[in-house]
This record gives structure tokens, C-alpha cells and sequence, in this order.
């Protein structure tokens, strides 16, 4: 990019020379950013947003136990050799995300000593997002993960409470450069506040809200290279174990036959709590409400080739991932994901059920 900006620079204009040269730093925080703002953080940073300081706490709210509303979503399909009329597995990738912002992709192909690899990611990512080369192909949909928590503190004596005692907040000053109406760049300090849940995103008089992410583990981009060059499902599977994407679920299709299906991401090893519990924002007075670590790729679920010979996700929970359902809600955590199905995943599911080849 910085090369050919540097021979071509009429093509960039003059708002936007600011951010050049582009360096793997902006790389890394640009993904991250992505990653955890907009999508593993969005939907509580959206709760935050709407929240405003009340004088009773949250804890007898009584959390709202209807599906999401359904208007956008992406689907994928794969399909296995017994219902294929060419007697070849075969992939559907289908995603749909706004063509705006920082949500566009583009396509294009690799091809490097070893690398023949297609398919598409977001502008500013390096690699690919969802792609296929000569051995298999994965794509990826939003899934119905809850890896972010907000909490509610109750702030006093310049601290908040936790378990019932006063905890001091660690106190940091950052410097940041805005560029003004002149269009210069000007120095502004912002105070961080950080508490035992996370950075403090919001503060009123006498509450605040702080934000938890996991973000132990940076390397996603190095996954989904792994994952683009992998030349069966040991290597691909290898790549998945990794555990360094922190969201997305995960459909596959190989030469060799082979179709699977996870539901991906970081989820939080919670003490306990089932969805409705954890989905929302969590009055922040017990430390038994905080969690440092993430399930493992072995309590993900899963499925690999079934034997009704295909598996969908429209965004859904991944226990309809197949009909009749092989993965059940009760042999997972409560909080692992929520119980619906929605009529768009009930139409792609009858789809592929009543179509025999």
C-alpha cells in the first residue's frame, strides 16, 4: 500500500495523507479495533450507549426473552458427497455485511510459492476473511456469542464497590491527537479509569459502566493464514485450535468429503448464569461475576459430517446447525448461547432437507 501510494500519490486525497506511511501497528490496532468494537463488544457497547444512571440497581430487571429482531443477516450451507449430485462436498458462502464503514470487502487471489488461495476480506485486513484454495474452503457468519460483559459500578469515596468493600480505580492519562476545524492536530488528555471488571466506558455521579473483553490472544490474523493454506481438515483443525479468532462461526467443506461446523469465539468461562443473565448489564458489586479465562476449542460445539449430509447457519444458535438437531442445548453451558430459531434458519434448514441431490 505505502509503495503504491508513493508512486501513484495523486490517487489518495489530501484528508487522508495523514495516516501515511501505514505501518504494521496500524494494521494490528485497526483489526483489533474491528474485532472487538464492532463486533465481539458491539452489542454491549450498544447497551452502554442507551444506559442512564437510576437510583435502583439492575439486579431485579428481568431480561427480555425474545429472539432478535430479524432483518440482515448472512447464511452459509455446506453440503456432504451422499447429497451432492456430483458426489463432491460443496460450500455456500454467503455473507452480508453493510457496504460501508469499515464493513467492505473485496476479493482477490494469492498466489505465492505453496499459496493458491480465493476469497474475500475487509479493507485494511491482510489475508483473507473467508476463502478457498485447491484442498477446501471455510466462510464465516455472526453467531450468537456473548464474549463481551458491561457492569454496573456503584461508585464511592472516588473508588467503586466490590463485594461490599471500596476498591480504588487505577488511574492512567492518555494523550491523543484530534485534528481540529483548521485542520491541524492537537493534543488532547483523556483520564482512564480501569476497575477489576475492565475500563470504565461510561461514568455518571454516582455509577458508572465498565466493559470486559478477552484479549490475550492478538494473533487472528496469523489463524486465518494457517487456515488459507491448509491443505485438509487435520491442518485446518490445527489452525481452528489455535483459538485466536475471537468471534464468527465457522462452516467447511474439503475435496476429501468433508463437512463441519463450529460455533467460534471466545467464550467466557463463567462461574455460572444462564444467557439472559450474562445479556445484559451485570450489577458489578460480586467478584464471582468476573471471569479471566475462555472455554477451550474441545468444549466449542460442533459437528462433523453428519449423517443427514448437510449443515446451515443463518446466524442462529448452533444447536439447528442440523435438523433433526445433533448438538443439544443442555449438554453445554446455559450461557453458551440462546434457544431459538428464526424463520430465515427454519427456511434454509427446510431447503437443504427437502432436496435430495
Amino acid at each position: 500500500m505505502n509503495a503504491y501510494l508513493s508512486a501513484h500519490p495523486e490517487t489518495i486525497e489530501a484528508a487522508n495523507s495523514d495516516i501515511l506511511p501505514i505501518t504494521v501497528a496500524d494494521i494490528n490496532q485497526h483489526s483489533l479495533y474491528v474485532f472487538y468494537v464492532r463486533f465481539v463488544g458491539g452489542g454491549d457497547l450498544g447497551k452502554i450507549h442507551s444506559w442512564q444512571e437510576k437510583d435502583q440497581p439492575e439486579e431485579d430487571a428481568d431480561p427480555s426473552q425474545e429472539a432478535p429482531h430479524e432483518d440482515t443477516g448472512s447464511n452459509t450451507y455446506a453440503v456432504g458427497p451422499s447429497r451432492a449430485a456430483d458426489g463432491h462436498a460443496m460450500l455456500v458462502q454467503n455473507p452480508h455485511l453493510p457496504w460501508s464503514d469499515v464493513f467492505l470487502f473485496y476479493e482477490f487471489h494469492g498466489i505465492a510459492p505453496g499459496v493458491n488461495t480465493y476469497g474475500a476480506t475487509l479493507v485494511g485486513f491482510p489475508g483473507w476473511r473467508i476463502a478457498f484454495n485447491e484442498n477446501l474452503g471455510w466462510s464465516h457468519t455472526n453467531n450468537t456469542i456473548d464474549n463481551a460483559d458491561s457492569y454496573e459500578l456503584q461508585l464511592q469515596d472516588d473508588g467503586y464497590l466490590l463485594d461490599g468493600e471500596v476498591q480504588p480505580f487505577e488511574r492512567s492519562v492518555k494523550t491523543i491527537k484530534i485534528k481540529n476545524e483548521s485542520g491541524h492536530l492537537a493534543d488532547y488528555e483523556i483520564e482512564i479509569l480501569r476497575s477489576a471488571h475492565g475500563p470504565v466506558v461510561k461514568k455518571g455521579k454516582k455509577k458508572a459502566v465498565a466493559i470486559r473483553f478477552f484479549l490475550e490472544r492478538p494473533d487472528a490474523s496469523q489463524q486465518w493464514w494457517k487456515t488459507a493454506t491448509a491443505k485438509n481438515f487435520k491442518e485446518f483443525e490445527s489452525a481452528l485450535q489455535m483459538g485466536q479468532i475471537p468471534f464468527w462461526n465457522v462452516m467447511y467443506a474439503d475435496k476429501d468429503g468433508n463437512i463441519f461446523y463450529l460455533f467460534n469465539g471466545h467464550v467466557p468461562l463463567r462461574a455460572g448464569g444462564d444467557w439472559n443473565y450474562w445479556d445484559r448489564i451485570i450489577p458489578g458489586g460480586k467478584s464471582a461475576d468476573l471471569w479471566t479465562e475462555v472455554h477451550p476449542y474441545t468444549d466449542l460445539p460442533k459437528v462433523k459430517n453428519p449423517a443427514i449430509g448437510w449443515l446451515q447457519n443463518a446466524n442462529d444458535p448452533p444447536w439447528t446447525c442440523t435438523d433433526p438437531m445433533q448438538l443439544k442445548p443442555e449438554e453445554f453451558p446455559t450461557y453458551m448461547a440462546p434457544v431459538f430459531n428464526l424463520f430465515r434458519s427454519q427456511r434454509s434448514a427446510r431447503m437443504l432437507a427437502e432436496d435430495e441431490s
